[in-house]
């Protein structure tokens, strides 16, 4: 199959309402492009400085996480420690709305990119439904990269994960009023996926979700890059994009998929 020109990145950055998630993305992206795969040190070492500089919406766990290796603890210790100082409530859509970027990294093979998003998301996430539901999202990014439809995209990520999310995606959820505005990201997922099914084009896919999540920045965000795949990436009016992000968005897919595939 070929690559399809759609860029799911850009139409994150649509979805994304306040910014951090598909900023986050990108800077994963350009870490895997500059290793020439996923060296976990570089994208911790990015991760950091980003913390150290203008670190935004990134979450309670992420934030707290990246405090205590810029104090000095190893990563792993790191991420454990907030897990069970959380008791336990690490599994965030943070992981799944920066895992976009490995689905787009061509560099990591196909056969490699489910493990790949879940090595990443452990990095902060020390729950296995964070590192699931990133498994699940990047799994959706490459296939529908690869040419894929949307549900046979769906269907594979199915195939390869386990537990909640496995569950939520094997099921066709109907009703709107099954969904969650929160941010454990197996919800999250479930909703993007709800939205993206049910869209006609790429305005109503962001607008519906948009419209559902309110001030929560969750599930348009895997929303835009789902429906940038299935639909294609066009203007909307009521969630314009600054052109430097847009710029950004495009040139990180450039690297991470583009450079590879043509």
């Amino acid at each position: 199959m070929t690559a399809t020109p759609c860029n799911p990145l850009l139409g994150q950055a649509v979805g994304d309402r306040i910014g951090g998630p598909v900023r986050m993305a990108m800077m994963l992206g350009h870490a895997i492009a500059d290793a020439n795969g996923l060296d976990t040190t570089l994208v911790l070492q990015r991760y950091l400085d980003w913390h150290r500089t203008d670190a935004f919406d990134t979450g309670p766990t992420w934030s707290a996480v990246l405090e205590y290796i810029a104090n000095g603890i190893a990563p792993d210790t790191a991420a454990q420690r907030v897990h069970a100082e959380q008791r336990g409530l690490t599994a965030g859509v943070n992981t799944a709305h920066r895992a976009t970027a490995i689905g787009c990294a061509a560099v990591i093979p196909d056969a490699q990119v489910t493990d790949a998003a879940r090595t990443e998301a452990r990095l902060t996430h020390w729950h296995p439904d964070a590192a699931e539901s990133s498994a699940a999202t990047a799994t959706i990014v490459r296939c529908m990269l690869r040419g894929a439809t949307f549900e046979d995209a769906v269907s594979e990520a199915v195939r390869v994960t386990t537990g909640v999310v496995h569950t939520l995606l094997a099921t066709n959820t109907p009703d709107r009023a099954q969904l969650s505005r929160g941010g454990y990201a197996p919800k999250v997922l479930e909703a993007a996926v709800y939205f993206t099914r049910t869209a006609t084009d790429f305005p109503d896919a962001i607008g519906r979700s948009i419209h559902f999540a309110g001030m929560s920045n969750y599930c348009p965000v895997l929303v835009g890059a789902f429906a940038a795949l299935r639909f294609g990436v066009v203007p909307v009016e009521e969630y314009p994009v600054a052109a430097e992000l847009s710029r950004a968005a495009s040139d990180a897919f450039a690297r991470v998929w583009l450079s590879q595939n043509t």
